[in-house]
């Protein structure tokens, strides 16, 4: 930094600005012997500093640049994956129940049904689910599954929704047994067979009849 003192001002400093200038001497780039190449310091600097910002730059989708004569633009949706789950207890008929992502809040679980799917929503309310922790490892240390967060939306007034049934039961039209039911027995049969007699003190079947 330059002190300038005026004669006529009496020795009262003014500061003068430096001018930042980027060294014009070129830089090895790459390693030697594998194409390494000189370039400026300047195109260096332009490189890393003069990058024109966009979305993919921060893990964002990437919009795609607008050419005439290509079809019309779609805009894309969240990165937000939202579950219909059937639920553990009775609810009444204008709730229903999702799994969402934990940066999910109410007001984006609410703009996604109604922005996207045309649902009515009356009211959201969310709950963080924590994850269980009962299993252990080879190592004997407990390994806690990753929490998710439970939403329950109520719908607006006049609307219901029934959780379909999926996996209906099959009955043959005589009364007879169908395969399902002879396959759970049969399963039923080798599970049984399988377990242990809990009178024979923890000794392995090899040492029985």
């Amino acid at each position: 930094m330059m002190l300038v003192v005026p004669q006529d001002q009496g020795p009262r400093a003014v500061p003068q600005r430096e001018s930042v200038q980027v060294a014009s001497q070129p830089v090895l780039r790459g390693k030697p012997g594998l194409g390494a190449t000189l370039q400026p310091a300047a195109c260096l600097w332009d490189h890393h500093f003069k990058q024109p910002w966009s979305p993919a730059s921060l893990g964002g989708p990437w919009y795609p640049l607008y050419q005439l004569g290509n079809p019309q633009l779609r805009i894309f949706r969240t990165n937000f994956f939202i579950q219909l789950v059937r639920p553990g207890t009775a609810q009444p008929e204008d709730t229903v129940q999702f799994r969402i992502p934990m940066e999910m809040t109410r007001v984006d679980l609410r703009n996604y049904l109604e922005r996207i799917y045309n649902v009515p929503v009356a009211a959201v309310r969310t709950r963080v689910q924590h994850g269980s922790n009962r299993k252990r490892d080879y190592r004997n240390v407990r390994v806690k599954k990753p929490d998710y967060k439970v939403a329950y939306v109520q719908l607006a007034h006049g609307q219901t929704f029934t959780f379909p049934d999926l996996f209906p039961e099959k009955k043959s039209p005589d009364g007879s047994p169908g395969d399902d039911d002879i396959r759970d027995q049969l399963l039923e049969d080798q599970r049984r067979r399988q377990t242990r007699d809990p009178r024979r003190g923890g000794v392995p079947d090899w040492f029985g009849l």
